[in-house]
């Protein structure tokens, strides 16, 4: 399997899970050795497979924008077996509207994000080095 060892009493944290999760989206080389470690993670223990498959779900549902199966979807993950997807559902299920929206909404927030984000990495790379005369230039120049 290319270097993943699966053994067992073995913590995996959940950035490793989200990643594993999401490997239907990934084109990367090892993404069949990785499925094979889900795939015996699934079978050494159900509640991880009811897990993966919820998780699947729930990416596909984001991604596609469905909001269709988002009820359901939220029932079964207050069911689940899984602590942290019961604790998700509930959180889902108090916030149903924003979800929904979010879900249904063509807009988005992205363009936003990335000005911020720019504007943060030039603030933090002229911090202490520049007066704020040159910071505005150089905002107004990036635009």
């Amino acid at each position: 399997m290319s270097g993943l060892a699966v053994t067992r009493g073995v913590k995996l944290s959940h950035w490793g899970c989200a990643w594993l999760l999401q490997l239907e989206y990934r084109s990367d080389v090892e993404v069949e050795s990785r499925r094979q470690f889900t795939d015996l993670g699934c079978k050494l223990n159900p509640q991880i497979g009811e897990s993966c498959a919820l998780a699947q779900q729930f990416i596909a549902m984001v991604r596609k924008e469905l909001p269709v199966h988002l009820d359901s979807w939220i029932r079964q993950s207050c069911e689940s077996g899984s602590l942290e997807l019961r604790r998700f559902g509930e959180g889902l299920e108090q916030d149903h509207a924003a979800v929904n929206a979010a879900l249904t909404s063509s807009y988005s927030n992205g363009m936003t994000e990335g000005h911020i984000n720019c504007l943060k990495m030039l603030k933090r790379q002229m911090y202490g080095r520049a007066s704020p005369v040159l910071l505005r230039i150089q905002v107004l120049h990036r635009e």
